[in-house]
């Protein structure tokens, strides 16, 4: 399993996982050809939500409306105790594992397998040939000897020189489409800008000043005085916090009369019931 996913061995408890999940949705025959789940749940399994181990996978995310709606993510088994697929995201810095519902396979393609076949290609292809050449040094002939007198090679020594060369570069032919390339070039004639006069009414433009700060007269009255008699004024304005407070306080006469509007717009409109107190009951 691990070998048709690509995965590496380091998920070798994913594939083991994996497998148990399927050979309890398998049948056997030492069970009459049932599955271990219809054995333990009593009801056949439903086998439409698997999917393959390393295949493409694209679970929907939610993240905002500008953003994509799935993410590519590699299939990586079925989560325990949890319905959904475990998934790793692809494009991330580091192993980032998540577990969803709602994802769309794409079983013909396996990212971990492909970036494989691909890492093998770019090597082949990077692959030098080596040549071995055979190179032979021969004495020079002493003065005197005849022309026509065979030399004899007493210090003859073989040399196996290993040549590397790249099978994508060609070096003579970039430099024969480089030399064509220079004869084929004319001379354009550079207009010179320089040779003008400079423009005499030029005038540079200045950022303007800053303009002064002013506060505002309207607040120029406002002192520490001032709040404090405002402050003064509010504390004085304290409503009581009972009925006697409000009765012998200096505006008793207008808690008295706010009393009386309250208790006679109540009676007009029937909001309470006027009853004798019960022993055993609370009444407002």
């Amino acid at each position: 399993m691990l070998i048709s996913s690509g995965l590496a061995k380091g998920f070798w408890a994913e594939a083991a996982s994996t497998t148990a999940y399927l050979i309890n949705m398998s049948p056997s025959s030492s069970i009459g050809f049932k599955t271990p789940q219809e054995l333990w749940t009593g009801e056949p399994p439903n086998l439409e939500h698997l999917g393959v181990l390393g295949c493409a996978a694209y679970a929907h995310q939610s993240e905002g409306k500008l953003e994509p709606r799935a993410v590519k993510c590699m299939m990586l088994g079925y989560p325990e105790g949890v319905k959904g697929y475990r998934l790793w995201v692809l494009g991330v810095q580091g192993i980032k594992i998540i577990n969803s519902r709602n994802v769309v396979f794409n079983e013909s393609e396996m990212p971990c397998l492909k970036q494989k076949i691909e890492e093998t290609n770019k090597s082949e292809t990077e692959k030098s040939i080596q040549t071995e050449v055979k190179l032979t040094r021969l004495n020079s002939p002493t003065p005197g000897n005849d022309e026509n007198e065979p030399i004899h090679h007493e210090n003859e020594i073989e040399i196996e020189i290993e040549i590397e060369i790249e099978t994508e570069i060609e070096i003579e032919t970039e430099l024969e489409e480089v030399t064509e390339l220079q004869d084929n070039i004319e001379p354009v004639e550079v207009e010179h800008f320089n040779d003008q006069p400079p423009n005499q009414d030029y005038q540079l433009t200045r950022d303007r000043g800053r303009r002064q700060i002013r506060p505002n007269p309207r607040y120029e009255s406002l002192n520490l005085t001032d709040f404090a008699l405002v402050s003064g004024e509010a504390l004085e304005q304290i409503e009581p916090a009972s009925y006697e407070e409000a009765v012998n306080g200096k505006c008793s006469e207008n808690w008295l009369k706010a009393m009386q509007e309250e208790m006679k717009s109540l009676m007009e409109n029937k909001t309470w019931k006027l009853v004798n107190k019960l022993k055993d009951h609370r009444i407002v």
